[in-house]
Formats: C-alpha cells, structure tokens, sequence
C-alpha cells in the first residue's frame, strides 16, 4: 500500500486502465475511451463503478472509496475529459508522498509569508495545504478545481488541520478560471496537459501575476514528452511570459516562468 500511494497518478491510471473489467472481457480503457461506441448501460453490470472496481482489483488498493461514477462526467467518457478522477485523490494526498514530491523544498524559495498563491488544478489539495502553512495568517491560498468533489476534499482537509480561514475555494469552468485576485505565486502541478486549451489558460494567469510573480509549471515525464513540454513553455511565452529556470523535480517536467 505504501509504495502505491507514492507512485505518480499516470503511472496508476495507465496500469489500470488496460486491465479487463471485472464484469466483462471489456478493457477498462474502452469503457472509457470508446465511450462514444460502447453504451455505458450495456452488457456490463459494472459500467458504473469498474473504474474503481478494476483498480482495487489490479493494484491492491485496500481503501474504501465512496463514488457515483467514474466512468461519466457530465455525459461524457472521463478519458474525453482529460481530468483526474476525483477519487484518486487520496493516493495523491497520502504524507508519503513527500518521498517524490516534497512541497517545502519544491515551493520553499516561491512562497514566503503573507503572500497570495493560486493552486491552479488543485486536485485534493496536496500542494493547496503545505502553501497555506508557507504564507502563514497573513497569507492566502486560492485553490483552484474543476471538480466540486476535488474542492470538498481540500475543505475537508484544511478544517482538519486548522488551515481554512486561509484557503479560498474556487472551481473553475472547462474554459475559464475565474480568478480576479492578483497573485504572487501560480503552481500548475500535474495538470495543464489536461486543458483542451493551454494557451487560453497561460493567456489568463498572466493577467493574474503580479509583476513580480512566479508561475510554476510541473508536468510528468511519463505523460509529457519533452516536445510537448517545450511546445507548453512556448506557449506560455507567447502569452507574455519568460523562462527564468528550470527546478529539478523528481519525475518530472518543470519550468519557472515570470511575467514579461
């Protein structure tokens, strides 16, 4: 169990989704993928909830989890969604995590008291909870989501630790942020290879750093070839923004930018 909730969400999920559903001899992947093809509420009893079943089943995940469907999202396959499903969300949480990805060391140059950050794609709030300790009473942490269920686990998360008064939740739409709020520091953590749009994304944060901003973006070298991960810095430099260095992160792709 220990070294399934350090592994990387892609890592999980690409195992997972090529393994047969439970109930059929159907993959899991083309339950998701082929959504558009395979009926949801045909042959399969287990159309509802082999997302979890499968992954329970193939990598021993012996927690209980509370779903409707993973395999929907507003009428839709989750694949076409591009999101991570909100259930994963408590492997991505896990303290062991700190092993990989260590948030002090990663951010701790970043984010200092009393500042204002944006978790942009904040999933469960891993990252959202370790900044609002970094910022302190005087600081604030704006998580970002798209998911209402992904929001609910950092609230929950942050009345445990005596944190909430310093985080402000906020889901987003498929094509808007929504954020208003001038910030010191932006974090894109695992997330901008799953907006449809990157440069509409990149196009609104610059409106939001502060000129002295950094924006952070993080992105898995399992997922992220490192063609695409230049395509994303260029984008983001055409939005206004400029390199300024590139963080060594376990795993990963990452790439420190700031406004022009």
């Amino acid at each position: 169990m220990a070294i399934l909730e350090i592994l990387p969400y892609d890592f999980l999920w690409d195992a997972a989704r090529l393994h047969k559903c439970q109930f059929c001899s159907i993959t899991l992947d083309s339950h998701l993928a082929g959504a558009s093809q395979i009926p949801l509420s045909s042959g399969c009893e287990g159309s509802s909830n082999s997302g979890i079943s499968v992954l329970q089943k193939t990598l021993g995940f012996g927690t209980r989890l509370e779903y409707n469907s993973c395999i929907q999202a507003k009428g839709r396959g989750l694949m076409n969604l591009h999101v991570c499903p909100w259930w994963l969300g408590y492997a991505l949480s896990s303290p062991l995590r700190k092993l990989i990805h260590n948030p002090e060391k990663l951010l701790g140059e970043y984010v200092t008291t009393g500042d204002t950050v944006a978790d942009i794609g904040c999933g469960s709030g891993y990252f959202s909870l370790a900044m609002a300790r970094m910022v302190g009473e005087q600081g604030r942490v704006i998580s970002v989501d798209l998911q209402e269920r992904m929001l609910d686990m950092v609230r929950r998360s942050a009345q445990r630790a005596g944190l909430q008064p310093r985080i402000r939740l906020h889901q987003c739409q498929e094509d808007n942020l929504g954020i208003n709020e001038p910030v010191d520091f932006a974090l894109a953590f695992y997330m901008v290879h799953e907006v449809p749009n990157a440069q509409a994304l990149f196009d609104e944060i610059l409106t939001i750093l502060k000129p002295n901003a950094h924006f952070l973006i993080v992105e898995p070298k399992i997922h992220v070839r490192a063609s695409r991960f230049k395509n994303l810095v260029d984008m983001a430099c055409k939005a206004g923004m400029k390199p300024l260095s590139e963080p060594k992160v376990r795993v990963s792709r990452a790439v420190l930018l700031g406004p022009c």
